[in-house]
């Protein structure tokens, strides 16, 4: 090759314009672009490009790996929905549902309103709730319940921290708010199950560790 199409950073990025259309193709983000063989022969030429600056400007290099990696995930994203699309009516796609755990356990220290949940997606709050509950098995309200109580448990397992810190990590207005959800979904007194469970491992996490049965 004569290096006509070799991509320059800013190129890459969406900076100047790079000959042909392998920079119309690089800069354009459109889901058209990244399922066609064009995205393909992009693709290509990013990594030779990277390839050709690895060891001047390594930087430069990992910025145009990052482009083809980014065009991998959509694309990957892209065939997941077509060939799921016939099991799935009325669920949230793959990707919207990866977006969304995502966002919950980020936020999990924050108030997350239904409405907040259905924009990180880009859909109505009522199309949303039923959506969200064939993906995930239960409404917005009772999987969110659901992932502060494993949160507050997991850091009552790991840490030293009092429980009035760990309610305001998990999103709870105080030490009272915990101990009631500890009782609705645990059954059980957030100092008696810390002190009960201390010891177990991450993997008696996989869901809420239950109440201690008795004899």
């Amino acid at each position: 090759m004569d290096g006509s199409y070799t991509l320059s950073y800013g190129e890459a990025c969406g900076g100047e314009t790079a000959p042909g259309h392998v920079a119309d193709q690089a800069d354009d983000n459109t889901q058209t672009e990244l399922s066609s063989f064009a995205s393909t022969h992009t693709m290509i030429e990013l990594l030779r490009s990277a390839d050709a600056v690895a060891v001047s400007d390594l930087p430069r290099a990992r910025q145009l790996i990052v482009r083809v990696m980014d065009i991998l995930c959509t694309t990957l994203d892209e065939r997941e929905n077509t060939s799921a699309a016939p099991t799935r009516a009325g669920r949230l796609a793959p990707w919207q549902e990866r977006r969304l755990k995502d966002h919950i356990e980020s936020n999990l220290g924050v108030a997350l309103r239904t409405a907040d949940l259905a924009g990180v997606v880009n859909l109505s709050p009522s199309y949303f709730s039923r959506a969200f509950k064939r993906s995930f098995g239960k409404p917005p309200h009772s999987y969110l319940t659901m992932r502060r109580a494993m949160r507050a448990q997991t850091l009552m397992l790991t840490t030293d921290e009092p429980l009035s810190q760990i309610a305001v990590a998990c999103g709870l207005v105080d030490q009272s708010a915990l101990c009631r959800l500890f009782r609705r979904t645990i059954g059980r007194n957030p100092h008696d199950w810390r002190r009960t469970f201390k010891g177990a491992t991450a993997g008696d996490l996989a869901r809420p560790i239950p109440p201690r049965s008795r004899s």
